[in-house]
Order: structure tokens, then sequence, then C-alpha cells
């Protein structure tokens, strides 16, 4: 039997990792400069052939890095309990009729001002609107475990009640019943 030499091209699809284009071009000259092929014969044995590249290197495919997310624009409407001072001017014709036009003003029509004694005072919390999506999502400022300030207010309130003892065993019983939702609210709102 005789043996025959063929000169044959083979084409590969080989994958590579670099910086960049030219980068994996240079390192596949390079790594193909002395590359070698195995096959197997017709009598099923592993034959090794010498390889080297011929022509230029097509590019066929480049796995680009996945997009970055463009940053989306956020309305952010932010509410919070606060005490701010708000500044009207009444005319009135003694101190009992000023107190008395003081006392009957509405005051959403007084005109508040925020100035450096501001203070946030509980209840922080904020929507964002996502201008492309129109969804709303509410976000707590508020620190861990701190209960809204209404809630408070309200339990504040009902204890202030109890400084009237004309009937001192109502009384201590309502002081009781307070406490105990002074603590239900405690351990509600840290879990």
């Amino acid at each position: 039997m005789k043996e025959y030499l063929f000169d044959a091209k083979l084409f590969a699809a080989l994958r590579v990792e670099a910086t960049s284009e030219a980068a994996a071009r240079k390192l596949l000259e390079k790594t193909l400069a002395a590359a070698s092929v195995y096959y197997r014969d017709s009598r099923g044995k592993l034959q090794k052939a010498e390889a080297s590249l011929a022509g230029d290197l097509d590019l066929v495919e480049e796995d680009a890095a996945p997009e970055a997310p463009a940053p989306k624009k956020y309305t952010v409407r932010a509410i919070v309990t606060a005490r701010v001072a708000g500044y009207t001017t009444i005319t009135a014709l003694s101190d009992e009729d000023a107190i008395k036009k003081a006392g009957a003003l509405d005051p959403s029509e007084v005109g508040y001002e925020i100035d450096e004694d501001f203070m946030v005072e509980g209840d922080q919390s904020c929507f964002l609107e996502s201008e492309e999506q129109g969804e709303k999502l509410e976000v707590d400022l508020r620190p861990v475990g701190e209960p809204y300030s209404w809630d408070c207010v309200n339990l504040v309130k009902d204890l202030a009640n109890l400084a009237d003892f004309q009937e001192e065993a109502k009384s201590a019983r309502l002081l009781i019943e307070y406490a105990k939702r002074a603590k239900g609210l405690l351990k509600t709102t840290s879990a």
C-alpha cells in the first residue's frame, strides 16, 4: 500500500478572548504559527499533521460586552411630617378680637416658609415616578423601627386625657390599656 500526502485547506472556527480584535488576531497568528491538527486515518489510528495559517483571519462574530442599562429619570415627591411656621397678618380692635380671628384662620390659607430651623419630625417617605414607565413606587425614609407620627400623636393624646383624674379607678384601667397599646405599637413597628 502506498502513502499519499495532501495539502488541504481546512476551515476552523476559533473562539478567542482578548481585549480587542487586534489583540485576538495577534494571539491566533502566534498560536497557529506552530499548530498541529490531529485526525483519525482510514485504519482509525490518531495521526498528527502540521498546520499553518494561510491568508487572513475572517472575523465572523464579536461577542460584545452587555450594554450598561441606560439611566432613567424619576420625579421624587417627598412627604414629611414637620413643624413649619406660617405667617399672615390680621387686623383686630383688641387682643381678644385678634385671638378670635387667629383661631378662625384656615391653616391651608397661611403662607408657609421653610427657615433654617426647619426640622423633619416624622413620617418621611417619598414617591418615585418613572417618566418613561409611569410607575409609582413609595419609598419609606423613616429610620428602621420608627412608628408613624400619627400613631404616636394619638397615643399621646389618649395619655393626655388621663390627666383628668376624676375617676381614679377608670384612669388607672385606661393607663394600663394605653401602656399595652404602646407596647404593641412598638412591637409592630420594630418587626
